[in-house]
């Protein structure tokens, strides 16, 4: 087994290449700082929130559904293992590898975008480091709810299309509050960063719900595979 995710992140690392992660990673920076530096000259304290806004609503559920779509070579999740699994690899293994590869690449093509803009946006205001803080960790939780999604989605439909289907009912239910966004990450995390609360959860209820999408999503993903 731990051969098997070894393979499956050494090929989705493969898949996605260290070149495109760059030009990904430089385009997020110069994103999050053009957002900060264009919103700090109308309203200095609404740009924290605009670069949160553009991270969290656009920026990792765009880029984790990229990662994903790439790791697996944009097909579905059995045949993005089967090559493996004809050398006698774990399928099982294989996938998990080819999920924390998209997980991790969605963490480096954000963060550093995400940390520019907030230092762009904070500049000598205060409140800065708790802003960054708090921001890292919500973005690895969204991050592995997000690649979990979207590698479940990604069992469905040919060629694992149904992973597109996910990304746009997070944008239109997720971005709800009501029950019909319990299911998404969007909403979680929108109440996580002080926004509404979803369906009457707290903010601990959320970010508990969200730690157990990811791992729900990932074992049932794993279940819909034949070793």
């Amino acid at each position: 087994m731990i051969r098997a995710i070894r393979v499956g992140i050494a090929l989705g690392w493969t898949r996605t290449g260290p070149r495109r992660v760059g030009v990904l990673l430089g385009l997020g920076g110069l994103g999050h700082a053009g957002v900060a530096l264009a919103v700090r000259s109308s309203s200095r304290l609404g740009a924290p929130d605009a670069v949160l806004g553009l991270a969290f609503g656009f920026g990792l559920p765009l880029i984790a559904y990229g990662a994903v779509a790439t790791a697996l070579a944009s097909t579905d999740l059995s045949s993005a293992t089967w090559a493996a699994a004809r050398l006698g690899l774990s399928r099982r293994g294989v996938a998990i590898g080819l999920s924390l590869s998209a997980f991790l690449t969605t963490l480096l093509v954000l963060m550093p975008g995400l940390l520019i803009g907030l230092g762009v946006a904070y500049g000598s205001l205060p409140g800065g480091a708790r802003d960054v803080f708090t921001s890292t960790g919500l973005v690895v939780l969204g991050a592995a709810a997000y690649v979990a999604v979207f590698t479940l989605a990604s069992t469905a439909m040919k060629r694992g299309r149904a992973r597109s289907l996910a990304l746009f009912l997070d944008f239109l239910l997720g971005s709800g509050t009501s029950v019909l966004a319990l299911p998404f990450p969007r909403g979680h995390l929108s109440s996580l960063l002080g926004g509404e609360a979803l369906a009457t959860l707290s903010q601990r209820q959320s970010s508990g719900f969200l730690g157990g999408l990811a791992v729900a999503a990932l074992l049932l993903a794993l279940g819909r595979l034949r070793d």
